[in-house]
Parts: C-alpha cells; structure tokens; sequence
C-alpha cells in the first residue's frame, strides 16, 4: 500500500450575498510516496536478501529449461545446511537449490 500525503490550504473568496471573504479549506495532494520492504536473513554472518534467493531460483529454472512455462516457485531455507531448496509447480528436483 502507498502512502499518500495530504496538505491543506486555505482559499479565500468574496461571497455575493456577503461581501466579507469567506476561508474555505482546499485540499492539495503531493506526489505518492512508496515504500521499500526487503526481507534479510542473518546466516553466519552474512545478510541474505529474500527476493535475491527467489531471482536466482527463477535463473536456474529459466537456464536449466528456457521453454518451460511454470506458475509458482518456493522457496524453502534450510539454515541448518546452509543451503535453498526450492520448488517449481510444487515440483522437487535435486537441481534446485542455492548454497547460502
């Protein structure tokens, strides 16, 4: 979700009944403003970007089978061995993983 800004300022005009100046409020919006999110994990010492690990899933699928047409890839992370799995379609292969 992106943050939106709203400042307000005050307009003044002259009434035709009235020829004293009203004060109306007026919004004004300013540019969006977004947000970055990025998930780390801590391993060892190192900081691994979560969307990194997923990128280069994506490279080993696309370079292992450049044809193929997939709809989900997960990723699993095994701290303990210091290693990514992950998975096409819900499908296991011995190819797929990523050394922390």
């Amino acid at each position: 979700m992106k943050n939106i800004r709203i400042e307000t300022e005050t307009v003044s005009k002259k009434s035709e009944k009235n020829p004293e100046i009203i004060s109306t409020p007026k919004q004004k919006r300013l540019k969006k403003v977004s947000t970055s999110k990025t998930v780390y994990l801590e391993l060892n010492g190192k900081q691994i970007d979560v969307s990194e690990l997923t990128a280069k899933a994506e490279a080993i699928v696309k370079k292992s089978d450049p044809k193929l047409k997939y709809t989900s890839v997960k990723v699993y992370v095994n701290i303990s061995e210091g290693i990514a799995y992950f998975t096409v379609d819900d499908v296991e292969d011995d190819a797929y993983k990523i050394l922390l």
